[in-house]
């Protein structure tokens, strides 16, 4: 845990997601969760050329948008066990991401787990990260994780060491 803080391996990760947070009860695996940091990183506005050379924008359709949300979660998680797995000698990281959401029942933001993965070592280390597609790349491992189309990510029950 000492390496973790005075390394700080996620610093350069704060521009994709706050709040990163780390922890485990065990030499063999360790615990990330971070909490996405979607308005501040996803566009809403997609920009072209049309083919008479003017640059046009129009609003990303949903399909387009929860995409590339998808694709944005994966690669936080993707990069967050590669720092993990860099730092220390543990084989597992689960790596968890977060969203902060107005629960209609209560009136109050409350966080909910949206991607859950169990990544292994053992893969790390026979994959050419600049080649993946980060959501398929995913399937890989155990994981969890509900991302519709137009719907986006919808809450999923975390992985745990314990299961």
């Amino acid at each position: 845990y000492t390496a973790v803080e005075r390394m700080e391996p996620f610093e350069d990760l704060r521009d994709f997601g706050t709040a990163f947070e780390f922890g485990t009860d065990s030499g063999d695996f360790a615990e990330v969760q971070f909490c996405i940091a979607e308005q501040e990183v996803m566009p809403v506005i997609e920009v072209s050329v049309s083919q008479s050379g003017k640059l046009t924008k129009k609003e990303l359709s949903k399909t387009r948008y929860y995409e590339l949300l998808e694709d944005y979660v994966c690669s936080t998680c993707i990069r967050t066990a590669r720092d993990t797995f860099a730092l220390l000698p543990v084989n597992v990281v689960y790596v968890h991401a977060v969203q902060t959401s107005l629960n209609p029942a209560t009136g109050l933001d409350e966080e909910e787990t949206i991607v859950s993965v169990k990544f292994t070592r053992d893969w790390f280390l026979k994959v050419a990260f600049d080649r993946i597609d980060p959501s398929e790349f995913m399937t890989l491992f155990e994981c969890r994780k509900k991302c519709g189309k137009t719907t986006g990510f919808s809450p999923v029950i975390r992985l745990s060491s314990e299961q």
